[in-house]
C-alpha cells in the first residue's frame, strides 16, 4: 500500500474534486484546492513541457525513484513527447489510481518487453485523459462561476477572476499549435507509434481544440472581446476552415465527423458572441449605438468586411455573415450598403437558419448543458434583432427559409430561461414577431404556431401563458380554391363578409365543432388563380379547433387524407404532453382532449401503415396520464387492444411463462411489422415508460395482473433479443435497454402490501422467476458483463465527457440498473434446495475472463461515476452473503490486484465517502462467509519466535491499517473520517470478534493506543435524542460496547490488555454509566413520544439499547472465566472456521478430580420438540440454545454472544439444539447436571435430576401404567420405543433428596432468601398431585431459560475494578435501576406500537436481571410497585400475541418486587387493582388451557388410535410453560395473597372474578389428560398459600 497520500494530484482527481464527487466538499476545501493548482489551470495545455536536458539529469539524479521506474518513465517521455520529470510523474499517479496489477506483478511487467509496450500504450490513454481532464477543469469553473444556486459559486469566481488576465491567450496558442502539429510518426517518437497510434494521437487532438474552443466561448460570454481580438480570431478560423482544413485532415474519417462539426459550430459562436450582438441591440433600441465598442473602430471595421467578404464556401460562415450585416447596418447605415447586402445574401444562401437550428441540436445532443444554453441564448439575441431589423419576407431565400427560421426559433426557445424572457417582451419585437406571424397562419398553418408554442412551455407560469393563448385567439385563416356562394365582397376583393353561418368541420350532429357566424369579416391577404387566403375576423378557443382535428382523424382514419390529418394532429398531442407534464392542474381543461386519445390509438394502431410518430405522441400523453391516475387509464386502455392480453385466466407461473394464450397486441404487430424492419422504436420508447408509470402506479390487484401480459412480452421478447435488432440512430439500442431495465426495477421494488397471496403469480414474482430461470436473467448479466474497459472506451468517444445524456453515461446508467435488479432478485427470491440459472450464471468458474465475479471485481477501477463500483460492490456483498462459492477463488490469479485496488481507494483521503463505507461493508460480510477472501485482505504475516507459539504481524498490504486509521481518535471530526465511515470501521472490528478471527485480533489487542481509540466514542457527549441528525454514532457505540462485551467474555482472567482495563477503570470513575444510563432512558422516551411521527432511526436505537444492555449485564453479572490448573486456557483452540460446530474447547474444569462422565442424550417427543417452549430470543439472557442454527426463524448470521441478544427466535427442538451448539452432560456436583458448552465455557447450565426430567417428560408421562412411578420419583425408567429409535437411552438421574422442605414463610423472603434460586442443593417443596406427594424444586420466577446457576459474587479485579466499582456505589446502582425502570414504562405505556413493544421488551429484560443482581438496592428503593402495576395494566389491555412475553416479564418483575421488599398488604396502595388484573389474567389463562388441554388429548387419541395424517403441531397452542403468562400469573397470585394476610381483598376480587372455579377446572381436566405439570404445580402453591389465609372459609364459600 502506498506510504502516504501523494503530494502530487493528478488532474482527473482534481476533476473529481471540483466536481463535488469526492471526500473534499466544504468550500473552504474547494478553495484550497484551487488556489493550490491554480498556476496549472491558467497554463492549460502548456503545463505539460516537451523533453529537456535538464529534466533528464533531475530524473537521473533522484534517488527517492526506483531505476526502473525511472528507465520507463524515460521511455514514456519519448512515446509522449513529454518532459522526463513529469512522465515519471505520471508514471506515478497511473500506478496510484489505475495500475491493475500488484507491485510484484509490476516488475515482472517492466522487465517483460511485450508487457511493457501494452503498458506504455496505457501511459498514452491515461496521459490523454489527464490533458482532457485538466481542460474541464477550466470549463467547469467557467460554467457555474455565475450561478447563485452553485454551492462553490464564490470560490469558482475568485479563481475565474485570477485566471482572467491570460487565459485567453494562452489558451488561443494552444488552440493554434494543436491544428497545426505535425502527426508523429516512429521515426520521433519510437516504434510503437503505429498508424492506430497516430490515429489515437488526432482525435486526442481534435477534442482538445473543441474543449479548447468551448472555454473560450464560454469565456466571452461572460467577458468584452475586442474589436482587435475579433479579427484575430476570425483569421485564425479562416485559415483552419472552421475545423475542416486541419494540418492532418488525412487522418479524418467518418468517426470524426462529429467532432470536426463540433468545432466548426463552436468558432462561429465565439466570433458571433465577439460581435455582442445583444448589447448591440439595446444601443439601438435606446439610440446610443456609439456605446458599442466596434464603433470607435473603423479600421477593424474595413479590414472585416475585406476579410468576410472572402466568407461563403462553408455552411460555417453563415451565422458570421448575418452577424456582420446586423453590426454594419446598425453602426454605419449609410456606408458600404452594397458589402452589406452581398454578405447578407451569400449568409442567406448558405441556408442560415437551417444551420443554426442544426448547430443548436448538435451541441445539445452531446456535451456540456451550459455550453448548449449559453449557445442558445447567444443565437437568442442574434434571431431577435435580425427579426426587428428586417422583413420575415426578406429572409426567406426561394422561400423555404420561413420553415427554418421557425424550427432555428423552436430550438433557441427551448432553453427554459428564454421562454419567460420571450413572455416579458413586447409582441411586436425580437421572436414576438415570428409568433404573431404564425398565429395569423393559424389554422391553415398549425404546425409552425405549435411548434413555436411547445418550445414556449418551460414552468407552470408559461403553461398559464400558452394555455390562455390559444384560448382567445382573434383569427381564423383559411384557404379557398375557389370563391364561397356564401360570400359577399367589395369590387377589390380584399374583404369578404359571410353571409350564413358555417360549420368550420363536417362533423355529425352533437359533436364538438366550431360555428362561424354570419356577418363575420374576413382579410384576403392572397387572391390569386391558386386559390385565395382570408383571414376571418373570428374569436375562438384554439382547444376546441383541436378537439375537431382529432375527431376529423377519427373520421378518415382508414382514407387515404389519414396522412394529412396526422400532420396536423401530432403537433397538438405534442403540445399536450408537454402542458400536462408541466402543470397537471391544467389536465381537466383537456379533457375533451385527452379522452379521445383512447379512440385515437384504438385506430390508428389498426391501419394497415399506421403513422408511427403520432401513436407514439398518443402513448407519451397517455404516460402523463397515468402518473397522476394510473387506475382510470388502464381501465381505458385495456380496451383499444393497444396492449397484450391474456385470452385465458392466468392461473398459475407454469402458465405464464409458457405465453399460453397471451396476444401481443396492437403494439406487439407494431414492433415486428414496421419498428424492427426500419429500425426506429419510438413507440416501444414510449411503450415501455407508460407500462413503468402504470407498474409505479401501484395499480390493485386485478389491474396489476393485466400487466402481466405486457411484462410478459418484454421479459421473453424484448429483453434477451432488444441488443440484436436493427438501428437506425446510435444510441437507441443502449436507451431501450435502459428503460426495459428501469421498468424491472419498478417492478421489483413495489411494495408486497395488498398483493394477492394466491396462486396466481404476481408482476413481482413473474420478474423474480423470469429473471432468475430463463434466458431474460442471462441477458441482465451480459449487461453486467460490459465491464469497466468497454465503459471507458465509450466514455473516450464522446465528444464531452460533461454531458448527462451522452451514450456513454446511458451505457453507466444500463449496468448500474441491472446491478440494482440483480441484487433484487437474489435478495427476494423465494429458499430452494435448487440453483438457479441466474445464480449458477454469477458463480461459475470461467476462464479466459467470462467469470462474472472478477467483471463485478474489476468495476472497482472506474472512475468517472462513484455509484458505479458501489453498486457492483454491493452486488458483490450480497453473493458473498447467499452464494455457496468462495470470491477469492473466482478471482483467481487477479485476486491481489483487485485487493490492492480496494485498498487504494480506502486508502484515498479524497475518495468518495459512500464507496468506502461499500467496501468495509463487504469486508465485514467476508468476514463471516469468505474466509479466503478475508485472509486476503487481512494480510497478516506470521512473526518469527518461539517454536509452538505464533505471532502475527500486520502486513503492508492490510486492510487493518486503514481501519486502524479511521478509529483513531485523532482522526475524528475530519473530513476523510465522517461518522458514517466510522461506524463502518467499528463494525468490521466487531465482525472479527464475532467471528472469532483471534489472529486478527491478537494483532489488533496489543496495537498502540488500540484499546483507547476504540472507547472514544463512549467518553463523548451525544446531541439529545430529540436532536439527533447522525443515527450512525448510535450504531457506532453500540458496536464499542458490543466488542468490550465479547472481549470481557471470551479472555481468560489475568489476560485482559492493562490499556483496556485502564480504560474501564476510566469509564467508571467518569461516572459514564450514570450518563449512558440517563441518555439510553432517554433515547427510550423520545421513541415512544414520537412513534406517531414515525421512528426515522428505530434500528440504531434499538442496537444502542441492546448493546448497553449487554454491556451492563456483564458489568453486573459476569466474572470471567479463570485460568484452569495444569496450564490449560478457556479459550478457543484454532480451527479452519469458528463455529458452533466447529470450534473446540477446553473446559477449565482442571479442579475437578476425575474425568467426568458424558450422559447420553435425552429423549424428544414424538414430535421431536421440547415441550417446554424457550422464551423468544430477542430478550433472552441465558439459554445457549439460541445460537443454534435449528432456529425457528433465522437469527439472520447475527453472533451467538454470550447474551444471545440478537437471536431472532429461541430454538423449537432444545435438544438438537444443544447438542448443535456442542452442549454435553457433566457430572458437576452432588445430584446436579450441567450443561458444558464448547462455545461459551463461561457459562454453564446447571439443573437437577428433576429439572431434567421436566424437560423430557413426555415418555415418562405417556403410558397410564407409569404414572404412579413418575409422580414417585422414579423418573429413569426405560423410555419409549420411540425414544429408542431415535437413537436416545434412559436419561439416568441422581438420588432424590428426600426431605420436605416446607414452603419458605413470608419472614424468609423479606430477609432476602429467595427459594426459587438454587444454591448449594436444590430446594424443593412438597407437592401432591392426584393423591402421590412429589418433592421437587420450586420454580424460579425469572423467565431466563429452563435452569440456571446463581453466579458467584466473585469481583472482577482482573478487569482493573470490582464488582462493586463497575457500576459505583448503592446510590448509581439504584440511578441506574430506575432509569431502566422509567424507560420500559416509557416504551410500554405509550400507544402500542411494534417499535416501542420491542424496545420495551428488552427493557422489561435488564430490568428483571437488574432486580437479581442488586437485591439490596431494590430492597431499600422507592415505590416500584407503582410503575410496574401501570405498566401491567397496560400491557394486558394490549394484543394478546405481542404482548405474551413483555407480561411474562412483567409478572416476574413483580414476583421479584414483592419477594425482595417484603411489603405488607398495607404498604401497597395498589394491592386490589393489581389483585384484580392479576386474578382476571389467571381465569382467561385457565379457561385458554382447558380449551388447549382438549384439542391437545383429542389429537392424542387420533394419533394413538388411527393412522392419522394430521399435521397441526400441538406447540402453536401450548400454554404450559414454565415462564408463561399462566404459571407465572399464578406465582404472583400466590405473592399477593401471601402480602394480603388478612384475606380481605383477595374476597372481594373472588367475588367480582370466578377465578377458583376456572382454576380448579383446569387443575383437574389436566390431572385427567395428564397434562399441564407446570400448570398445575403452581395452582397448587396457590391453593396451599390461600388455605392458610383467614379467609379461607369465605373463599371457598364463593365456590
Amino acid at each position: 500500500m502506498a506510504e502516504s497520500e501523494m503530494s502530487f494530484r493528478s488532474c482527473r482527481e482534481l476533476w473529481t474534486i471540483l466536481l463535488g464527487r469526492s471526500a473534499l466538499r466544504e468550500p473552504a476545501q474547494i478553495e484550497g484546492e484551487l488556489d493550490r493548482h491554480w498556476d496549472r489551470l491558467h497554463q492549460g495545455l502548456g503545463y505539460y513541457k516537451p523533453p529537456s536536458s535538464s529534466s533528464a539529469g533531475k530524473v537521473k539524479d533522484n534517488k527517492d525513484v526506483a531505476q526502473p521506474l525511472k528507465d520507463f518513465g524515460f521511455r514514456i517521455s519519448k512515446l509522449l513527447n513529454l518532459d522526463e520529470q513529469q512522465s515519471v510523474q505520471l508514471l506515478q499517479c497511473y500506478l496510484q489510481e489505475d495500475y491493475r496489477g500488484t507491485r510484484d506483478s509490476l516488475k515482472v511487467v517492466l522487465k517483460d518487453e511485450r508487457q511493457s509496450q501494452a503498458l506504455l500504450l496505457k501511459m498514452a490513454d491515461y496521459y490523454y485523459e489527464e490533458r482532457m481532464c485538466l481542460l474541464r477543469c477550466v470549463l467547469l469553473l467557467l460554467t457555474y462561476f455565475q450561478d447563485e444556486r452553485h454551492p462553490y459559486r464564490t470560490e469558482y469566481s475568485n479563481c475565474v477572476n485570477k485566471l482572467e488576465k491570460d487565459l485567453v491567450s494562452n489558451y488561443q496558442s494552444q488552440f493554434e499549435n494543436l491544428f497545426k502539429a505535425e502527426a508523429p510518426t516512429w521515426e520521433t517518437h519510437g516504434n510503437l507509434m503505429t498508424e492506430r497510434q497516430v490515429s489515437r494521437w488526432f482525435m486526442q487532438c481534435l477534442r482538445e481544440q473543441s474543449l479548447l474552443l468551448e472555454i473560450i466561448f464560454l469565456y466571452y460570454a461572460y467577458f468584452e472581446m475586442s474589436p482587435a481580438d475579433l479579427l484575430s480570431f476570425t483569421k485564425m478560423f479562416k485559415g483552419q476552415g472552421f475545423g475542416l482544413r486541419q494540418t492532418n485532415r488525412h487522418l479524418v474519417d467518418k468517426s470524426l465527423d462529429a467532432l470536426v462539426d463540433r468545432i466548426g459550430y463552436l468558432s462561429s459562436l465565439i466570433l458571433v458572441e465577439g460581435m455582442d450582438i445583444d448589447f448591440l441591440h439595446k444601443c439601438a433600441l435606446e439610440d446610443c449605438t456609439e456605446q458599442h465598442q466596434f464603433s470607435g473602430a473603423p479600421d477593424v471595421i474595413k479590414e472585416m468586411d475585406q476579410l468576410l467578404l472572402t466568407f461563403g464556401d462553408i455552411p460555417h460562415h453563415g451565422p458570421v455573415l448575418l452577424a456582420w450585416v446586423l453590426l454594419r447596418h446598425t453602426l454605419r447605415p449609410d456606408e458600404s450598403n452594397p458589402v452589406i447586402r452581398r454578405i447578407g445574401n451569400t449568409a442567406l444562401q448558405l441556408g442560415v437558419f437551417k444551420y443554426l437550428s442544426t448547430m443548436l441540436k448538435g451541441l445539445g445532443a452531446s456535451g456540456n448543458n451550459c455550453t448548449a444554453s449559453t449557445a442558445k441564448m447567444c443565437i437568442y439575441g442574434l434571431l431577435s434583432f435580425v427579426i426587428t431589423s428586417f422583413e420575415e419576407e426578406s429572409l426567406q431565400a426561394n422561400g423555404v427559409e420561413g420553415s427554418h427560421l421557425i424550427e432555428a426559433a423552436c430550438e433557441v426557445l427551448s432553453a427554459p430561461s428564454l421562454a419567460e424572457v420571450f413572455w416579458e417582451m413586447k409582441p411586436n419585437r425580437g421572436l414576438g414577431m415570428i409568433l404573431d406571424s404564425a398565429a395569423g397562419m393559424f389554422p391553415h398553418k398549425i404546425g409552425p404556431l405549435l411548434q413555436l408554442l411547445t418550445a414556449l412551455v418551460s414552468n407552470k407560469s408559461t403553461v398559464k401563458k400558452v394555455y390562455n393563448f390559444l384560448d382567445k385567439m382573434s383569427f381564423y385563416t383559411q384557404v379557398y380554391k375557389h370563391k364561397p356562394n356564401d360570400i359577399i365582397s367589395k369590387d377589390d376583393e380584399t374583404l369578404w363578409r359571410r353571409q350564413s353561418p358555417k360549420l368550420l368541420y363536417p362533423l355529425g350532429t352533437g359533436q364538438t365543432n366550431l360555428w362561424m357566424p354570419q356577418g363575420v369579416l374576413g382579410q384576403v391577404m392572397i387572391a390569386g388563380e391558386q386559390g385565395y387566403m382570408v383571414r376571418w375576423d373570428y374569436s375562438f378557443s384554439a382547444w376546441t379547433l383541436f378537439t375537431c382535428e382529432v375527431e376529423m382523424l377519427l373520421h378518415v382514419v382508414s382514407t387515404a387524407d389519414v396522412i394529412a390529418h396526422c400532420t396536423r394532429v401530432k403537433p397538438i398531442l405534442d403540445l399536450v404532453h408537454k402542458i400536462i407534464s408541466i402543470d397537471w392542474t391544467v389536465s381537466d381543461c383537456l379533457l375533451p382532449l385527452t379522452s379521445r386519445i383512447y379512440m385515437l390509438l384504438q385506430r390508428l394502431t389498426s391501419v394497415i401503415n399506421p403513422p408511427v410518430d403520432v401513436i407514439a405522441s398518443c402513448v407519451n400523453c397517455l404516460s402523463v396520464l397515468a402518473a397522476r391516475m394510473p387506475g382510470k387509464v388502464w381501465s381505458s386502455l385495456h380496451h383499444t387492444g393497444f396492449l397484450p392480453f391474456a385470452s385465458n385466466p392466468l392461473t398459475n407461473m407454469a402458465q405464464c411463462i409458457s405465453a399460453e394464450g397471451m396476444k401481443a397486441g396492437n403494439y406487439g404487430n407494431l414492433l415486428v411489422q414496421i419498428e424492427q424492419p426500419r429500425g426506429e422504436y419510438a413507440v416501444t420508447i414510449a411503450f415501455l415508460r407508460l407500462i413503468t408509470t402504470l407498474v409505479k402506479g401501484q395499480l390493485g390487484n386485478t389491474q396489476s395482473k393485466g400487466l402481466i401480459p405486457c411484462v410478459l412480452l418484454v421479459l421473453k421478447e424484448m429483453l434477451p433479443t432488444y441488443h440484436k435488432w436493427r438501428y437506425n440512430t446510435y444510441g437507441v439500442r443502449e436507451r431501450i435497454g435502459c428503460h426495459i431495465l428501469e421498468l424491472i426495477h419498478a417492478i421489483l421494488n413495489l411494495s408486497p402490501e395488498g398483493e394477492d397471496q394466491g396462486s396466481t403469480p404476481t408482476l413481482q414474482s413473474l420478474c423474480i422467476y423470469s429473471l432468475a430461470n430463463t434466458e431474460a436473467g442471462q441477458a441482465v448479466v451480459n449487461i453486467m458483463a460490459v465491464g469497466v474497459d468497454t465503459i471507458d472506451v465509450v466514455l473516450a468517444a464522446q465528444p464531452s465527457s460533461c454531458g448527462s445524456e451522452g451514450p456513454g453515461q446511458i451505457l453507466i446508467q444500463t449496468v448500474k440498473l441491472a446491478f440494482s435488479v440483480t441484487n433484487n432478485v437474489i435478495r427476494l427470491k423465494p429458499p430452494s434446495d435448487a440453483v438457479s440459472p441466474l445464480e449458477q450464471a454469477l458463480t461459475q468458474h470461467g476462464g479466459h475472463g467470462s467469470n462474472l465475479i472478477v467483471v463485478l471485481a474489476k468495476y472497482i477501477y472506474h472512475k468517472h461515476d462513484p455509484a458505479l463500483p458501489r453498486l457492483a460492490i454491493q452486488l458483490l456483498k450480497r453473493l458473498a452473503t447467499v452464494a455457496p462459492m468462495s470470491v477469492y477463488a473466482c478471482l483467481g490469479s487477479d485476486a491481489a490486484a483487485i485487493r490492492d485496488a480496494f485498498l487504494a481507494r480506502l486508502q484515498s483521503k479524497t475518495e468518495d465517502m459512500r464507496i468506502k463505507v461499500m467496501i468495509l461493508e463487504f469486508l465485514t460480510v467476508a468476514v463471516e462467509t469468505q474466509p479466503g477472501l478475508i485472509e486476503l485482505f487481512l494480510n497478516l504475516e506470521v512473526k518469527d519466535g518461539n517454536e509452538g507459539s505464533k505471532e502475527f504481524l500486520v502486513g503492508e498490504w492490510s486492510c487493518l491499517h486503514v481501519v486502524l486509521d479511521l478509529i483513531n481518535s485523532k482522526q475524528q471530526g475530519k473530513y476523510w473520517c465522517p461518522p458514517l465511515l466510522h461506524r463502518a470501521a467499528l463494525a468490521f472490528l466487531l465482525a472479527l470478534w464475532q467471528d472469532r478471527r483471534d489472529s486478527a485480533i491478537s494483532v489488533l489487542r496489543t496495537k498502540d493506543r488500540f484499546w483507547e481509540n476504540l472507547t472514544t466514542p463512549l467518553f463523548g457527549t451525544l446531541t439529545p435524542p430529540s436532536d439527533t441528525t447522525e443515527p450512525c454514532v448510535l450504531e457506532a457505540c453500540a458496536f464499542v460496547m458490543k466488542i468490550i462485551g465479547l472481549e470481557i467474555y471470551y479472555v481468560v482472567s489475568g489476560s485482559l490488555e492493562q490499556s483496556l482495563k485502564d480504560g474501564l477503570q476510566k469509564f467508571s470513575n467518569a461516572r459514564r454509566y450514570d450518563y449512558w444510563s440517563q441518555y439510553v432512558k432517554l433515547l427510550v422516551c423520545h421513541v415512544a413520544e414520537t412513534e406517531e411521527e414515525g421512528i426515522c432511526c428505530f434500528p440504531e436505537t434499538q442496537m444502542l439499547i441492546s448493546a448497553w444492555r449487554m454491556l451492563l449485564i456483564l458489568s453486573t453479572t459476569h466474572t470471567p472465566p479463570p485460568a484452569p490448573l495444569g496450564g490449560a486456557q478457556g479459550i478457543p483452540r484454532p480451527a479452519q472456521r469458528h463455529s458452533p460446530s466447529s470450534v473446540s474447547w477446553a473446559v477449565p474444569w482442571a479442579s475437578v478430580p476425575g474425568t467426568p462422565p458424558r450422559l447420553p442424550a435425552p429423549t424428544v417427543n414424538s414430535v421431536g420438540e421440547a415441550l417446554i417452549p424457550p422464551p423468544e430470543a430477542p430478550d433472552g439472557t441465558a439459554d445457549l440454545t439460541t445460537t443454534a442454527t435449528g432456529n425457528s426463524i433465522d437469527n439472520g448470521r447475527r453472533e451467538h454472544g454470550p447474551l444471545g441478544l440478537y437471536v431472532s427466535n429461541f430454538p423449537r427442538n432444545l435438544v438438537r439444539a444443544l447438542q448443535e451448539v456442542g452442549v454435553e452432560y457433566i457430572l458437576a456436583e452432588g445430584s446436579l447436571y450441567a450443561w458444558a458448552c464448547q462455545v461459551c465455557p463461561a457459562f454453564f447450565l446447571t439443573i437437577t435430576p428433576f429439572q431434567a426430567s421436566l424437560l423430557f417428560p413426555t415418555w415418562a408421562l405417556k403410558s397410564p401404567s407409569r404414572i404412579t412411578e413418575t409422580l414417585g420419583g422414579a423418573l429413569c425408567s426405560t423410555p419409549d420405543r420411540d425414544a429408542k429409535k431415535a437413537g436416545y437411552s434412559a436419561l439416568p438421574l441422581g438420588p432424590l433428596d428426600e426431605t420436605t422442605v416446607r414452603d419458605p414463610s413470608p419472614t424468609q423472603m423479606r430477609r432476602g432468601c429467595d427459594p426459587l434460586i438454587h444454591r448449594g442443593k436444590p430446594q424443593h417443596e412438597t407437592v401432591e398431585l392426584a393423591g402421590i406427594k412429589q418433592t421437587h424444586p420450586s420454580l424460579p420466577p425469572l423467565p431466563a431459560g429452563h435452569s440456571r446457576v446463581e453466579e458467584s459474587p466473585t469481583s472482577l479485579e482482573e478487569l482493573g475494578t470490582r464488582a462493586h466499582a463497575v457500576c459505583g456505589e448503592d446510590s448509581t446502582k439504584l440511578k441506574l435501576f430506575m432509569d431502566v425502570l422509567d424507560g420500559t414504562k416509557a416504551a410500554l405505556t405509550t400507544p402500542t406500537s411494534v417499535p416501542c413493544l420491542r424496545l420495551g421488551s428488552m427493557m422489561a429484560t435488564l430490568l428483571l436481571i437488574l432486580l437479581k443482581q442488586w437485591r439490596s438496592v431494590v430492597a431499600a428503593a422507592p415505590d416500584i410497585l407503582s410503575p410496574l402495576s401501570l405498566i401491567l395494566e397496560r400491557t394486558l389491555q394490549a394484543d394478546q400475541q405481542m404482548m405474551d412475553r413483555t407480561k411474562a416479564k412483567i409478572f416476574s418483575a413483580l414476583i421479584s418486587v414483592l419477594q425482595i421488599q417484603g411489603l405488607n398488604g398495607g404498604d401497597i396502595s395498589q394491592l386490589p387493582q393489581l389483585l384484580l388484573s392479576v386474578c382476571e389474567t389467571v381465569k382467561d389463562e385457565a379457561l385458554a388451557l382447558i380449551d388447549n388441554t382438549r384439542h391437545v388429548s383429542q389429537m392424542g387419541d387420533m394419533q394413538e388410535h388411527e393412522d392419522s395424517m394430521e399435521t397441526d403441531s400441538p406447540r402453536g397452542l401450548q400454554k404450559d410453560q414454565r415462564d408463561g403468562v399462566c404459571v407465572l400469573a399464578l406465582h404472583l397470585a400466590k405473592e399477593l395473597c401471601r402480602t394480603d394476610e388478612d384475606g380481605e381483598y383477595w374476597v372481594l376480587v373472588m367475588r367480582k372474578v370466578p377465578v377458583l372455579p376456572s382454576v380448579l377446572s383446569a387443575v383437574e381436566i389436566s390431572l385427567r389428560c395428564k397434562h399441564n405439570l407446570y400448570f398445575t404445580e403452581a395452582a397448587l402453591h396457590l391453593l396451599l398459600t390461600l388455605a392458610r389465609t383467614p379467609q379461607v372459609h369465605a373463599s371457598v364459600s364463593l365456590l
